[in-house]
């Protein structure tokens, strides 16, 4: 589990600085580049929990079962539950709203590009060709 230290910047630094993490995995430079800044940010496991999330998310959205997610992106039914009880409370609206407007292999291709600079040809990225066939 990630640190994160009890003292918070005041609100204006903490929107500052939070606003400029947005622009920069957002707005900056080639998708390339932007992927190489996440993969300096955050650790190989933070991406490959933060693509899980993200997947689980896309398609529960497009109405895949939860047999269906956990062996395709091999995870436990407590994280899909977990994940579709937040849904159910709101959450992840925005991500779903994207999703349903396009189509489930190109919204997951985009997102999980920024989250995966490595060869998707490791066995454990297998689930993404899986995918993308489905959605095709």
């Amino acid at each position: 589990m990630p640190h994160v230290s009890r003292h918070m910047p005041t609100g204006k630094v903490w929107n500052k600085i939070y606003n400029d993490l947005l622009n920069q995995i957002t707005l900056q430079g080639s998708p390339k580049d932007r992927s190489k800044l996440l993969a300096e940010l955050i650790t190989p496991t933070e991406r490959i929990m933060l693509a899980k999330r993200l997947a689980i998310i896309c398609m529960l959205g497009e109405g895949y079962s939860f047999e269906d997610i956990q062996e395709i992106l091999r995870v436990s039914p407590s994280t899909v539950g977990r994940v579709w009880q937040a849904i159910q409370k709101g959450k992840y609206a925005k991500i779903i709203h994207i999703v349903r407007k396009r189509k489930l292999a190109a919204a997951l291709s985009d997102i999980l590009s920024a989250f995966i600079p490595r060869p998707r040809s490791a066995p454990r990225w297998q689930f993404i060709d899986e995918i993308k066939f489905r959605g095709e």
